[in-house]
């Protein structure tokens, strides 16, 4: 069961045009990521660790530290793209079962909306649901329009689509990245659960719909960089007005003179 886990995510994996190894996991007996390099590998870490907390990187990892560079410097911007989107909905921050699984529908409701009827991937963790959405998206620091506003667009861009597509319901502590974003395997233990006596098996309670290409992000990225404009003009306008503060008898000074003119 465990290695149909596995394989529900390579095959999400390979559905965005991600290569699958190597690929980075963590289980309960490391505290860091471990380097993989085929499902093997996978099974044997995760059975040495009794198959409790198992996760899976949902990107790809380099292939060497030249492969590294060359993304670094932007000639393969390519090798690393946010086209898996991941909600984290904690049961903790809800009032009870019922309005955690009433939150659960108009989420999946809002994903449908905004993503051409997508049905994305849904597990329960133990603790809560998880959401795991394969998108069509090509690497977003090869936009300019994008770059203007924030040095990290794609990682900025996962943590804005989760907002945007959990209705603010997402766990606020959960800040996914194209590093460290790790996927509880299906039929692996949480092993939190486990340590409290209750259910510890992460679930399928939603398979993908594999026979849809993933879905477009267009009108995500408008409202992404609507989000990033706004960002940075609230940004500048505090920049001004403290920079006002510090000119004496209320004049403005150089400093303020040139944040004005931005607008």
């Amino acid at each position: 069961m465990v290695s149909e886990g596995i394989n529900i995510f390579l095959s999400l994996f390979a559905a965005v045009g991600q290569r699958l190894f190597p690929r980075t996991i963590m289980i309960k007996c490391t505290n860091w990521q471990v380097v993989v390099y085929n499902k093997n590998e996978i099974m044997y870490y995760f059975e040495a660790c009794n198959y409790e907390d198992c996760r899976i990187n949902a990107y790809q990892a380099f292939l060497s530290k030249t492969e590294e560079q060359e993304y670094k410097i932007g000639t393969n911007l390519n090798l690393l793209a946010p086209n898996i989107l991941f909600i984290d909905l904690d049961a903790k921050k809800f009032t009870s079962d019922r309005e955690l699984r009433d939150v659960l529908k108009q989420i999946l409701k809002n994903i449908a909306y905004l993503l051409d009827d997508c049905k994305p991937l849904v597990l329960w963790s133990g603790h809560g649901y998880h959401i795991i959405i394969p998108v069509n998206c090509k690497a977003l620091e090869s936009s300019q329009d994008l770059t203007q506003y924030t040095p990290e667009p794609s990682k900025e861009f996962l943590q804005f689509a989760e907002r945007l597509l959990s209705l603010n319901k997402a766990d606020p502590a959960n800040n996914p990245s194209l590093k460290s974003c790790l996927l509880r395997v299906p039929h692996t233990f949480n092993s939190e659960c486990l340590e409290e006596g209750i259910g510890a098996e992460v679930k399928v309670v939603q398979q993908w719909d594999s026979s849809i290409q993933p879905p477009s992000i267009d009108n995500l990225l408008v409202e992404f960089q609507t989000f990033l404009i706004d960002k940075k003009l609230k940004a500048d306008s505090k920049q001004w007005k403290n920079a006002s503060r510090k000119c004496d008898h209320g004049r403005v000074c150089k400093g303020a003179r040139t944040i004005y003119k931005l607008f």
